[in-house]
């Protein structure tokens, strides 16, 4: 994303506020010149609680009696050592609680204070105006003191003050005058804090290496004099500006790692930690760390009212979405943070614009021409706020959007201008560095000079080693291959998008479990889209085949697990144990407690609803790490071939159309589409679909066909169209993600299912289905014990049948891919069972049937598998699992599966099954229908 990822605008700090047990913690961070601390004390400490209502009685709200109280406040000027809070003249205290304020009592001072408190994150906050008089702020409950945290008076001195104000306004030679008097004339304490000063103003102005320099100094200083809250600011202010300036990340995380501990000493300092943690693991590529930090940040800033810091670190997560190939949704959570509010910094703004404009451009080079409009006009806001922000990184950024703009557009004028603009602004970071030269190397390109667009790419496929900036390297691999392929050397073009891909398959093993939407980066798109396209005019029809192969089986292979995992120690199997045991423990209490939330307020039952939210969150990390020891060994380089009798086609997205590949054990060919088809079928049965035509012999010589849809082909209506005048649902068709299946034992397949489960209607509002639980439980004797109806059908039980399970049918509702919330199953009392959450089974069934809509249909977004349920399911390790395609009626959904379990005989296996019941029905175009999955 062209723009900084992230920026410190005057003495912003990023990070976020994080309790522990017995820990006790202040911290600051400063928004245009206010400092502002929270404190977070965790003391154990229990809260009078209402008896259960007698079950005949009204239900009167519950009091849940927490085992810790954490305690989070903002309103202090400075924090030193022994937790004192100075105060300014105006001081307002914003103060959080995870239990109402009216099981508490509060004082400022002797005086008690009757606060009404709102609904905030997963507690409650109240806004205190503190007196002049009050020497400290205390809470107790039962005359057990919670918080006593003395004020002190504030001992700022003037000039200092002074100095501050002057780089504030912007005026920094006057800045630095009245820093370097306070050096020649203040206290040992006040000459450290105005070298802070001389270093924020250095930094403003470019002078990176002396601003860092000056910061190195003042950290352990005033961490040795007890400013802690001082230390802090510049301990992540010296951060930043390796991470965004120098691009050093290995002297970033040295930096962080000798100070974290000293930081982590305050709640506020938690904030910074979790969130300048978050900056270090998004510059290093580790995707998973970076969201989960990123969350932990927004929380915190959530909880003390800090809009601007809770932006801060939208603004941080927006970046690394887009970074992910996520464009869409970045658009959009970037469009609702405007428009600015009025006490955003200036930079702040131009930075909001800058990003806004460059992800509206990345959707118009999607092929979403609608947004064309507003790039210019989202330009002239962020040149409206650059004017008094004056950040040499901004504008460069501001440069090269609007030259990539106009490289767009053609005119090559324009992006001739700005380049010599460009060229004549002084020394940038290594991350704006790469992007300038990718700019050189498209507009060098653009005007038919392909020799100075190479050495662009190079300078910047080299800048990008040096600083082990992944996203730098695989820009210049494109732009060199673009460069080969102008120039007639295709050879060398393959080469590079091929070095391009492995590298990103090598990153593709840090996309997070939990987002599993997320396991595609954009550029592993385009590289991959290049390249089979480039390997096709070549008329290398088969490593094109193989090139498309490959792309479409990373998102889910990356993750997916074996089957049969070996070369596991007793280590790695205990860990493994434990970590299940406490996801399923902590996942099974947060279902329990949704059960209780009919007996609360709605107000509670809102905090209830945000403190669930994040440990899920939280609970998403811990299986993610426990995943990655049950991820199969070094998932296979090889294409498998089509077992005998089979015929596979492949429909693969390109820069404008589809490449279409049929392949079996010999042959592969290949046709490419300028658009996507039309679902209707031939006017004349007999005939054959058109995108079906140049396989028309080998599909019908077939015994199975298999198909890999990637992108948005995945919601094509195959089933309806014609082969030889009779739909393609009745050639034995199956769905596959790619995966590796291992031997085939068709006599163990066709096996009857021994331990055989049924999950009914566990929301109580589909009738047909109960029908349909009953047709099921009657063809596969399946034991009332084994069977989950309406509300017996929670997450904990759901669970236990999924593992001890080989057959599980599933009649209920669901979510898909791409709706809010993304793919789930959704069960009794308002619970769900997430996509990622298949992951923390022990084992899986090996074959699943889900009737429930949309659960068998993929992202549009996704290159490869596009993670819905039922490849969730196969990426666990399930063999065959059956779902509909999008939304089907409950009387339809019933009528399909009493036709699949007519078939499901003794002997007959559950694909044979399949196949015979769709001959049953004759699908239509359009409409949703069942699909078999195989991995």
């Amino acid at each position: 994303m062209i723009g900084l990822s992230a920026r410190l605008s005057d003495d912003e700090s990023l990070g976020s506020c994080s309790s522990k047990p017995l820990a006790v913690a202040v911290g600051q961070t400063t928004i245009s010149g206010i400092v502002r601390v929270s404190l977070c004390l965790v003391l154990s400490a229990w809260l009078g609680c209402r008896s259960e209502p007698e079950p005949a009685a009204v239900a009167a709200p519950a009091r849940v009696r927490p085992a810790r109280i954490e305690v989070a406040f903002a309103g202090c000027e400075r924090v030193v050592s022994g937790l004192g809070c100075e105060l300014t003249p105006l001081s307002v205290f914003t103060l959080w609680l995870p239990v109402a304020f009216d099981q508490v009592q509060l004082f400022l001072g002797d005086q008690e204070v009757k606060a009404e408190d709102r609904v905030v994150a997963d507690g409650y906050q109240v806004t205190l105006a503190m007196p002049a008089q009050a020497a400290e702020v205390r809470l107790t409950h039962q005359q057990e003191s919670l918080l006593r945290l003395p004020l002190i008076p504030s001992s700022a001195s003037p000039a200092l003050e002074a100095a501050k104000q002057a780089k504030d306004r912007g005026e920094y030679p006057q800045a630095l005058e009245l820093a370097e008097q306070v050096q020649r004339e203040g206290s040992p304490l006040e000459r450290l804090l105005a070298e802070g000063v001389k270093a924020r103003v250095y930094l403003r102005l470019g002078r990176v290496d002396e601003a860092s320099e000056l910061l190195a100094r003042t950290t352990p200083g005033l961490f040795a004099v007890g400013q802690i809250s001082e230390a802090a600011r510049d301990l992540f202010a010296r951060l930043y500006i390796l991470l965004h300036r120098q691009h050093r990340i290995d002297a970033a995380e040295a930096w962080f790692e000798r100070f974290r501990s000293d930081a982590m000493g305050y709640p506020l300092g938690r904030v910074l930690v979790h969130e300048h943690a978050g900056m270090l693991h998004a510059s290093a590529g580790k995707i998973s760390e970076a969201l989960r930090a990123y969350g932990l940040a927004e929380r915190g800033y959530e909880r003390l009212g800090q809009r601007l810091d809770v932006r801060r670190v939208q603004q941080n997560r927006i970046g690394l979405l887009g970074d992910l190939g996520q464009v869409a949704e970045a658009h959009e959570l970037q469009a609702r943070m405007l428009p600015a509010p009025a006490e955003e910094h200036p930079c702040s703004k131009a930075e909001l614009y800058i990003k806004h404009s460059w992800l509206t451009l990345l959707r118009v080079e999607d092929g979403e021409l609608e947004y064309e409009a507003a790039v210019a006009e989202l330009f002239g806001e962020a040149e409206r706020w650059l004017g008094p922000c004056a950040d040499p990184e901004l504008r460069v950024s501001q440069l090269i959007n609007r030259g990539l703009w106009a490289l767009r557009r053609g005119d090559l004028g324009e992006a001739g201008e700005l380049s010599q603009t460009l060229l004549a602004l002084p020394g940038r970071s290594p991350y704006l560095e790469g992007w300038a030269l990718d700019f050189q190397g498209r507009l060098a390109l653009a005007q038919k000079r392909p020799a100075r667009a190479r050495a662009a790419f190079q300078r910047e496929r080299e800048l990008g080693r040096a600083a082990a900036a992944l996203d730098s390297g695989l820009r210049a691999l494109l732009g060199l291959a673009a460069v080969a392929r102008a120039l007639g050397e295709d050879a060398l073009a393959a080469q590079h998008l091929g070095d391009a891909i492995l590298a990103l398959e090598r990153a593709q093993q840090l996309a997070p479990l939990g987002a599993l939407g997320h396991s595609h980066y954009a550029a592993r798109r385009q590289a991959a889209q290049r390249l089979v396209e480039l390997l096709v005019e070549q008329g290398k029809v088969k490593d094109a085949y193989h090139a498309a192969w490959l792309a479409y089986r990373s998102a889910l292979a990356s993750q997916a697990r074996s089957r049969n995992p070996s070369g596991l120690d007793r280590d790695a199997e205990r860990r493994i144990r434990e970590s299940l045991g406490e996801y399923r423990r902590r996942r099974q209490e947060l279902d329990a407690e949704l059960q209780l939330d009919w007996q609360v307020t709605s107000r509670e039952r809102k905090v209830r609803q945000a403190a669930r939210a994040a440990q899920l969150t939280e609970l998403a990390r811990l299986l993610e790490d426990t995943s990655q020891l049950l991820v199969a060994r070094g998932p296979s380089r090889g294409v498998p071939t089509p077992a005998p009798g089979e015929y596979w086609l492949l429909t693969f997205p390109i820069a404008e159309g589809w490449l279409v590949f049929g392949a079996d054990g010999s042959d592969v060919r290949v046709q490419r589409l300028s658009a996507a088809p039309g679902d209707d079928a031939p006017a004349e049965p007999a005939l054959t679909h058109p995108v079906l035509q140049p396989f028309e012999a080998q599909l019908l010589a077939a015994q199975n066909i298999v198909l890999l849809p990637a992108g948005a082909s995945r919601h094509w209506a195959f089933e309806s169209w014609r082969l030889a005048g009779e739909p393609l649902a009745w050639r034995r068709l199956a769905f596959s993600a790619g995966l590796d299946r291992g031997p085939t034992e068709p006599e163990h397949e066709a096996l009857p299912p021994a331990r055989a489960s049924l999950i009914v209607d566990p929301r109580g509002d589909l009738p047909f289905a109960r029908r349909e639980g009953s047709v099921v439980q009657a063809a596969l004797g399946i034991a009332e014990s084994r069977t989950l109806a309406g509300e017996r059908a929670t997450l904990a039980s759901l669970l236990e049948l999924f593992e001890t399970s080989d057959h599980v049918h599933f009649a209920g509702h669901a979510r898909g891919p791409d709706e809010p919330g993304g793919a789930a199953l959704l069960l009794a009392g308002g619970a769900s069972l997430e996509a990622w959450e298949l992951f923390g089974l022990s084992s899986v069934p090996r074959q699943v049937v889900l009737s429930a809509c949309s659960s068998g249909a993929g992202s549009r977004a996704s290159l490869g598998a596009g993670w819905s349920l039922a490849q969730a399911l196969l990426g666990a390790g399930a063999e065959w699992v059956i779902g509909p395609s999008g939304v089907l009626a409950d009387g339809a959904a019933f009528a399909a599966q009493a036709d699949l379990y007519r078939e499901l005989v003794p002997g007959v296996a559950l694909s044979q099954a399949f196949w015979r019941a769709q001959r049953r029905s004759e699908p239509r175009a359009g409409g949703a229908t069942l699909r078999l999955f195989t991995r």
